[in-house]
C-alpha cells in the first residue's frame, strides 16, 4: 500500500512539474563580504566573486522557486596592529529562494541557502579546521528580468556561527554578504 501511494504521489509530483515551465541558466556576480562577531574589530569588506549554474521553476507568471550551485568567495580584511590581514573563505552555496514576480520585470525573493565550506585561510595559513562545514543562511534579494537576462542585489546572512573553535565555545563568527549579480538563461 505505501509503494503504491509514494508511486501515486511522485508520479503527480513529476507530471506536475512538466505542466510548469523551467530556466536553466548561468549566475556570475561580485560579493562584497564581511564577518560579525563579538570579538570581532577593525574589520572591513572583502570583495569577491561568484559564479554558477541555476534553475528557476515557474509556477506560474506571480511565483517561481529558483535555486542553484553557486561558488562564493566570502570573509573579511582586518587591520591588527597596523598590519593588513585577510580572512578567505570559499563556499558552495544552494540557494532555495521563492521569487515574487511582477508583470513589469521586478521581482522579489526571499528564502535560505546552505553553504558548504570548500576552504578558509587567514593570512595564507589553512583555517578550514577551524570551520564548521556548513552555513545557513537567510536571503533577502531584489532584482530585475528582461527577456533571458536578469540582474539582482541580495543580501545574505548567517543565522549561525560559522566557526567551530574546539578552544573557546563563546567565539562566534558570522558571514555578511552583499551580492551583485547578472544571470542569463540559456
Amino acid at each position: 500500500m505505501f509503494n503504491r501511494n509514494f508511486l501515486l504521489m511522485l508520479f503527480t509530483f513529476l507530471f506536475a512539474i512538466q505542466l510548469s515551465s523551467q530556466d536553466f541558466g548561468i549566475r556570475f556576480g561580485f560579493n562584497l563580504a564581511n564577518v560579525t562577531g563579538e570579538e570581532v574589530e577593525d574589520n572591513s569588506i572583502r570583495p569577491g566573486l561568484q559564479i554558477g549554474p541555476v534553475l528557476d521553476h515557474h509556477f506560474n507568471n506571480l511565483l517561481t522557486l529558483h535555486t542553484g550551485v553557486i561558488f562564493s568567495m566570502k570573509g573579511a580584511n582586518f587591520t591588527i596592529n597596523n598590519e593588513s590581514e585577510n580572512l578567505a573563505s570559499n563556499f558552495i552555496d544552494i540557494p532555495v529562494l521563492l521569487r515574487f514576480n511582477d508583470k513589469s520585470g521586478l521581482y522579489f525573493e526571499s528564502g535560505i541557502q546552505l553553504g558548504f565550506l570548500v576552504a578558509a585561510t587567514y593570512d595564507g595559513d589553512d583555517v578550514s579546521d577551524f570551520y564548521n562545514d556548513t552555513d545557513y543562511q537567510a536571503v533577502l534579494g531584489l532584482g530585475y528580468s528582461m527577456n533571458k537576462i536578469r540582474f539582482d542585489f541580495r543580501y545574505n546572512f548567517s543565522m549561525g556561527s560559522v566557526i567551530s573553535n574546539p578552544y573557546s565555545t563563546d567565539v562566534s563568527l558570522k558571514n555578511h554578504v552583499m551580492a551583485i549579480c547578472a544571470s542569463y538563461t540559456l
